[in-house]
């Protein structure tokens, strides 16, 4: 029945021409072109996917810019078997969920793998292959990226945090930052 499920679903997308986004989305989202979010993923609201992105078995927060050519929790091999091909050793590509919280920005070109939690309000570098968890409000660079700063001191974030923008609409929040700068 599951499998009977996925396939009416991947019809209605295709003839609604939704073709390239098959996870569990929130609103008010836009994808660029040929960006690709697969069924495994869930994505929140108000988040902007660059062209030629590719999502896989990701959970995405809220307020979130990911930009162009960035792969996001794609599979990887395990190279500890004989051999590296899923197909002779039938293991599973997708094995680990890579987590980005909300209002995360993420530059061109960048690789998040499988596995990896990014942190609210962190800053991800373009070109950057973020391998290991990113702390909230952190900005980070590189290949292999690493901690360039924080964004903001401890008691700012603290603010931020309290305030809990991303649970809230676009218009609400100008308010909220309005009245708080």
């Amino acid at each position: 029945m599951n499998k009977l499920k996925k396939i009416f679903n991947r019809i209605v997308r295709i003839l609604t021409f939704n073709k390239n986004h098959y996870g569990k989305m929130g609103k008010k989202n836009k994808f660029g072109s040929y960006a690709f979010l697969d069924e495994y993923s869930v994505i929140g609201n108000y988040n902007y996917i660059g062209r030629n992105t590719i999502c896989s078995n990701v959970v995405i927060g809220n307020y979130c810019s990911i930009g162009p050519n960035c792969s996001i929790g794609l599979g990887e091999h395990n190279i500890k078997n004989i051999s590296t091909s899923n197909k002779i050793m039938n293991d599973s590509l997708l094995t680990k969920k890579a987590v980005i919280g909300n209002d995360v920005w993420i530059g061109c070109n960048s690789v998040v793998l499988q596995g990896v939690v990014i942190g609210d309000g962190a800053v991800i570098g373009a070109g950057s292959v973020v391998v290991h968890n990113v702390e909230d409000y952190t900005i980070v660079v590189g290949v292999p990226a690493q901690k360039l700063k924080n964004r903001f001191g401890i008691e700012k974030v603290k603010k931020i945090k309290s305030l809990e923008l991303w649970t809230k609409k676009p218009s609400e929040i100008r308010r909220i930052i309005s009245r708080n700068e």
